[in-house]
């Protein structure tokens, strides 16, 4: 994507030497939504060991990914987080590793769980008891996207 990009671009100098200072470092990048978008691309630039994302877009296409080869990969999604259907999957747009699902009580399933399913019971519920509250984001796709979600996930 080029906007992600040219964001990655404005950091690259900085990055570029503060990893060239440290020869031989293991590289984890991480981040979530654009910060994610751009971690991927450093992954992938600077041959990351590791990447982990939080609520990432889709950043470019199956042969983008494949420079990821050999990284370890986690890809959490947040039950109905509209930004990780963002751009629309096709040619152009794939996904970066395996997802990590986060269902719609906050938790990793133990046992698979049929996303379409979960989401569907998630929105719901969130039309029924907080769309409506003052203060509150109208749909759970928007709701879910925000970084304490995935905080809750691991520590709530």
């Amino acid at each position: 994507h080029h906007g992600f990009a040219r964001a990655l671009a404005s950091v690259t100098p900085a990055l570029d030497a503060w990893i060239g200072s440290r020869p031989g470092a293991q590289l984890v990048f991480t981040g979530h939504s654009l910060g994610a978008a751009l971690a991927t691309l450093a992954a992938s630039r600077w041959r990351a060991a590791r990447l982990l994302t939080f609520g990432s877009p889709r950043v470019g296409n199956g042969y983008f990914v494949a420079t990821l080869a050999g990284a370890e990969i986690e890809r959490y999604v947040d039950c109905c987080d509209i930004v990780t259907h963002l751009p629309p999957k096709s040619v152009f747009y794939a996904e970066a590793g395996a997802m990590r699902y986060i269902d719609a009580e906050g938790h990793f399933p133990a046992q698979a769980t049929d996303p379409l399913a979960d989401q569907l019971e998630a929105r719901v519920d969130y039309l029924e008891r907080h769309a409506w509250r003052h203060g509150n984001v109208v749909a759970r796709d928007l709701a879910d996207h925000a970084p304490i979600n995935y905080v809750r996930a691991f520590f709530g």
